[in-house]
This record gives C-alpha cells, structure tokens and sequence, in this order.
C-alpha cells in the first residue's frame, strides 16, 4: 500500500478513535455487494482489510444480509461464489431472526442509537452509504473501489458534529469557570462590604463621641464663666 494512502487511513481512524471510541480490534459489519464486488476483484477479505486497516478485526455480517443473497441467487447463479465467501463470517444476532428484513434495514438498525458497537461498515450499495452517511455520522464506511478496499473520507456533517460538540464542551467549561469566578467575587465584594460598613460605623461613632465631648466641655466652660 501506499505510503500516503495508508497516511490517509491511519488519520481517518485516528478521528474515529477519539471522535467516537473506537478501538482496535476494529468491529465491521459486512453485506452481500461488498462481497460480490471483492470476489469480482479476486480480493482475499480476511487478509487484506486488516492489512488495509492495520489493526486485527472482528469481520460478522447478519442472518438477514445472508437471507438476500440467497433469495437473488435464484434468479442470479452467478452470486453462489459471493453468497459462499459471505457465509464464511460469523453472524451478529440483528433482532430479525424468523422475520428477515432487507440488508439495508438490518443493518440500519444496527446502527441506531450511536453505533453502540462501534461498526465499520462494509458495503458497496450505494444507497446503502448515502442513508448512513446522512443518517449517523459515527460511522465509518469501507467500499471496493477498483481493485482495492477503501476507506470513505470523513463526511462534512460528520466534521460540523465534532466540531460543535467541541464547541459546546469548551463553552459549558468556561461556563463553569465564569460561575466559579463570579461566586469567589461575590464572597469577596461581600467581605469587602461588610469592613467598609463596620469601618464606616466606627467612623460615626468616633465623631459622635467627639461631639458629646466637645459638647460637655463647652458647658463646664460656660458654668465657670457664671460663677464668675
């Protein structure tokens, strides 16, 4: 592989790692299309997407994107190669099991509430990507693209998401910090108040006892002259 593109791979990960907290060994989710389209490229899946990936993988695909390939089989023989290579991975339990959905339904529901498995999808329905990539942003997506599997760029809405989470952690923090700030202000301006009020007190009742002083002098003084 190429150096800059396995460059590309390795950031595009990176993001996800620490965007969405994925791990290694990575998690992906395979249907029927990228199957179809690995075996019309003579592509060997369980060696070339970790090699692609650099990291050890868990590689499942559901009941009901077997289910599909089975029922296209029919009309179309020539899928039994895909439909094989397909079989070959362990099955996630999708929920579906007695009443098979299509793949793009399974595995949209697998998706739900923030990928909570943490999935790479697998796929080369084209329909398929657009839904996800429209529908949740943490997740990535891996295609045949020729003769080799690649890896989806990061998707604007994905970037407008991460950026704005990040906006928002560091206005709730400075939040925080303004509300720690004003309340330490507050109990200062408080004790600042409460000393200029007792000095201010101090104050009146020095100059009140100096008038009563005053006051009493000016009297002695007046009787003395009486008695004159």
């Amino acid at each position: 592989m190429k150096i800059k593109r396995y460059k590309r791979v390795k950031a595009t990960m990176e993001f996800y790692k620490k965007s969405f907290g994925f791990r290694p060994p990575y998690n992906v989710l395979i249907d029927g299309t990228f199957c179809f389209e690995a075996k019309e490229k003579k592509v060997k899946i369980r060696e070339q997407l970790p090699n692609y990936l650099r990291s050890e993988l868990n590689i499942v695909t559901t009941q009901c994107c077997i289910i599909e390939v089975e029922n296209l089989l029919r009309l179309k023989k020539t899928l039994s190669g895909c439909c094989q290579i397909l079989k070959q991975f362990p099955l996630h339990r999708c929920g579906h099991e007695g009443k098979p959905v299509t793949s793009t339904t399974c595995i949209m529901s697998l998706l739900e509430n923030g990928n909570p498995h943490r999935y790479i999808v697998a796929t080369n329905d084209m329909s398929l990507r657009y839904k996800i990539r429209r529908t949740y942003c943490e997740v990535p997506q891996i295609f045949m693209l020729g003769v080799a599997p690649t890896l989806e760029k990061i998707p604007p809405n994905t970037l407008r998401k991460v950026d704005k989470e990040r906006n928002k952690l560091i206005s709730d923090e400075e939040n925080d910090r303004l509300k720690a700030m004003k309340a330490t202000l507050g109990i200062t301006m408080g004790s600042e108040e409460s000393n200029t009020n007792t000095e201010s007190s101090k104050k009146k009742k020095k100059k009140k006892k100096k008038k009563a002083s005053q006051e009493d002098e000016n009297q002695i003084n007046s009787s003395e002259s009486c008695a004159s």
